[in-house]
């Protein structure tokens, strides 16, 4: 294996679901912005893809979203997950 390949124990600790919140500080007298919700990354077919999955509250406005990232070719090293 490369030195610059990834392989699937690099990526595992984002996968998963998460509790997301914190704060959007104030910027030119624009209110503070309170952010809680949830965060989901999952290794899709091929290793090639993480698909992260977005459900928040900004706010006052609930965001929802579906972000595909370039995991990049990831490798299954040893015996696997």
């Amino acid at each position: 294996m490369r030195s610059d390949e990834t392989t699937i124990e690099d990526i595992q600790p984002i996968l998963g679901f998460w509790k997301t919140s914190g704060r959007v500080l104030s910027v030119s007298g624009e209110p503070e912005m309170m952010i809680t919700g949830t965060d989901e990354y999952e290794l899709m077919v091929g290793d090639r893809w993480i698909m992260h999955r977005v459900e928040v509250m900004m706010g006052e406005q609930q965001v929802q979203a579906l972000e595909p990232r370039m995991a990049g070719r990831c490798r299954r090293s040893g015996n696997g997950i």
